[in-house]
């Protein structure tokens, strides 16, 4: 947490000078999928909110979870079209998600530029399933490992996944995989986006 604390404050100046586009990428992937008009949504590793806001006109309630208490601060100033983008915020490990969140609840679980800084995805997927409705979506997104299951990228010094790591652990999770595409969250840095949904719907 000791990087994410020491770029809070600046956190969403320097992601748009870096044309970071989580936002409207994840959301335009994601929305045709979403079968709530008013869905609710939790963000896992939240940050500053700046994946949550394009969900803020039609959600019904928003949930951010991060585990570092100056990004959380943050968050409860971010706004959207005048409104205040979190209806809901904890501070909590998204590998340990505390049982105050309700099971099955969520239309959409947002996981978005977060596994890079996790490793071991089982426990979180677990978490993330576990607060699915049956008709909800989860995104992930991955950065590349160049062989099979995970570690840290000489490139990046950020942990990579590979596709097959991350299917058999969602799998593992009850998690059933819907679509798999690579998205472009900062222009020229391609990650693999993995859309799963509960059991078998």
């Amino acid at each position: 947490t000791g990087f994410f604390t020491s770029v809070a404050e600046g956190y969403d100046i320097e992601e748009a000078k870096s044309k970071y586009n989580a936002g409207k990428v994840i959301y335009d992937l994601l929305k045709p999928l979403v079968a709530s008009p008013n869905p609710v949504v939790v963000d896992l590793g939240c940050g500053s909110g700046i994946v949550a806001r394009p969900w803020r006109a039609a959600a019904s309630a928003i949930t951010g979870v991060d585990m570092t208490p100056a990004m959380i601060a943050q968050a409860q100033k971010a706004t959207h079209a005048e409104k205040k983008l979190f209806d809901q915020l904890v501070t909590a490990d998204v590998g340990n998600l505390p049982q105050t969140l309700a099971d099955g609840t969520a239309d959409v679980v947002l996981l978005v530029n977060v596994a890079q800084f996790i490793g071991n995805l089982a426990s979180t997927l677990q978490g993330a399933a576990r607060l699915l409705a049956p008709q909800g979506v989860l995104v992930l997104t991955v950065e590349p490992y160049r062989t099979a299951g995970f570690g840290v990228s000489p490139d990046t010094s950020r942990f990579g996944h590979s596709n097959s790591y991350v299917k058999q652990a969602a799998t593992n999770a009850g998690l059933t995989l819907v679509k798999e595409v690579p998205v472009l969250l900062y222009p020229e840095t391609s990650v693999q986006a993995l859309l799963f949904s509960k059991g078998n719907n």
